[in-house]
């Protein structure tokens, strides 16, 4: 939009050269916020009891050159400058003002008759008015459109208070009571414990669970174990055969440790408390998450060292460490004689041993895949049995589900597994085929769950801390309206009740049944 210059007699319009034909006009609106300088303005202008609006400007032609200033290549107008370059004709007379400001004139009533005359043209009246008078009547014009702003401003304010939507009563108005006051205490001690228990809830922590296929197929499995067998370590041998009749030999990363089978008393109490927890896990999903959370931080599941020395033989094999297998489905197994490899498979050398040395009463007190978390408890660890015959097959099949642990305070990759277990007697007789041994048959899941370890937020805090408060102060005021309307009630029917109207004795025959009764008292 094209701006224009509101000086009188000035043709100077936005694009235009200034008068001396080397730069652009430029345009400077009115100071309307400083009162002193705009009235020199409107003086110097000789346009006396005239406003100018927020969109009105005078052009550059009007200032000197010393009132601009030049910074960084921009040509500024000094906050002091006053325009002094006009060309008034002989000829000039007051213009009519247009309809735009006659509107005006409504809006900013203007005081005495010469507001009227100077709108509908000079008279010889207005001829007469000095300048003083003009500058008044200026500055006068000016306090009107000031005091109209803050009209204005409070109208705004008044409009913010009529949307107070917690209007306050005097205190003249309030009445206390003593149900009131007993609500009341009611209410403050339940937000009180509410809010604590929110609060214990939010520093609180959940594991969630999410679930998503395997993608990791060409890794290596770890098995940890620590098995102790009631035979000698010469008579047995542990391996794993996979699914791809990959045979991985013991040796690799196995040890035998020649012990004693029989636990001490120290070492038997470590291992019912290992049983008691791991049947407690079993039945209580949660105590799973708390062992997640305080995993790195509980005790390892390793059986501690015997505190007695007993002076008869070892009768006892102790195989612990681990093993790298194929991420597929395969069997661990223990039985009679070192594995030997075969071209159909494996097997072990097991003819020259006799079936008296049998005794497969094993113990396993850590079995577990992938990396080691200490405090965390495995469905086989703490398991014992107990042989009944030489010749006992006792069979364990397991089915892992990677697991992805991420915890606050660490994050982990390891495998959970379930087992089920089954055991018998070989009898070929009896047609109970087999092979005596421990046998440990794993499968892997094709999903992986990754366990993350969560917090409420705060903002999510806040919102339930707000809705209890809020929540509580709404329901026992809507009970204390709502009992006291039925005491209220209650009471107003005992009252009306208690002062019914007594029934009317009857009257003798001489006297009209529709007669009022006098009483003894009334004068004749």
């Amino acid at each position: 939009m094209p701006r224009y210059c509101a000086a009188s007699g000035c043709s100077g319009r936005s694009g235009r050269s200034s008068s001396d034909s080397r730069r652009k006009l430029g345009f400077y609106p009115f100071p309307l916020e400083n009162k002193e300088r705009l009235h020199k303005w409107i003086k110097n202008m000789k346009r006396d009891n005239w406003l100018p609006t927020k969109h009105q400007c005078i052009c550059s032609d009007h200032f000197t050159a010393d009132s601009f200033e030049w910074r960084w290549g921009i040509c500024y107008l000094k906050t002091h400058a006053i325009p002094t370059v006009f060309s008034f004709p002989n000829h000039q007379q007051k213009k009519k003002l247009c309809s735009r400001y006659i509107r005006r004139k409504n809006v900013f009533p203007r005081e005495k008759s010469e507001t009227h005359l100077e709108i509908f043209g000079p008279t010889a009246e207005t001829d007469a008015i000095t300048t003083s008078e003009r500058s008044e009547s200026s500055g006068r014009l000016l306090n009107v459109y000031l005091k109209m702003r803050r009209l204005n401003k409070k109208k705004a304010l008044n409009l913010v208070k009529e949307l107070d939507a917690f209007p306050k009563v005097p205190e003249s108005y309030i009445e206390t009571s003593t149900s009131g006051g007993t609500v009341s205490i009611i209410a403050f001690t339940t937000i009180a414990l509410l809010s604590t228990m929110e609060f214990f809830v939010y520093c609180d922590t959940w594991m969630k669970y999410d679930y998503e296929v395997d993608k990791d197929f060409g890794s290596k499995l770890r098995i940890n174990l620590d098995i102790t067998v009631s035979m000698k370590c010469h008579y047995i041998g542990a391996d794993v055969l996979d699914l791809a009749e990959t045979m991985v030999a013991a040796s690799e990363g196995l040890k035998y440790e020649p012990t004693i089978f029989e636990l001490s008393p120290r070492q038997r109490t470590w291992q019912r408390t290992l049983q008691k927890i791991r049947r407690k896990v079993h039945e209580e999903h949660s105590l799973q998450d708390l062992l997640f959370k305080s995993a790195f931080k509980g005790s390892p599941t390793v059986l501690p060292p015997r505190e007695d020395r007993l002076s008869h033989p070892h009768d006892g094999c102790r195989i612990h460490g681990h093993l790298y297998v194929n991420k597929v489905a395969g069997n661990f197994h223990i039985t009679v004689g070192k594995a030997i490899p075969h071209p159909r498979g494996h097997a072990h050398m097991a003819a020259l041993i006799s079936h008296d040395v049998y005794n497969f009463s094993h113990r396993i007190d850590h079995y577990s895949f992938g990396e080691p978390i200490p405090g965390l408890i495995n469905p086989l660890d703490g398991t014992e049995k107990i042989a009944i015959d030489h010749n006992q097959m006792f069979q364990y099949f397991i089915t892992i589900v990677p697991t992805k642990l991420n915890t606050y305070k660490f994050s982990a990759d390891t495998h959970q597994y379930s087992v089920t277990e089954r055991e018998r007697v070989i009898n070929h007789a009896a047609g109970s085929h087999g092979v005596s041994g421990i046998f440990i048959k794993y499968d892997i899941s094709s999903l992986t769950v990754t366990v993350t370890e969560q917090h409420m937020p705060l903002g999510q805090f806040l919102v339930r801390l707000c809705g209890i408060i809020g929540g509580i102060f709404s329901t026992t005021g809507m009970l204390h309206g709502l009992v006291g309307f039925l005491v209220d009630v209650i009471c107003c029917r005992f009252k009306l009740g208690a002062y019914k109207p007594k029934s009317i004795p009857e009257l003798d025959g001489h006297m009209n049944n529709h007669s009022l009764p006098i009483s003894d008292d009334f004068d004749h």
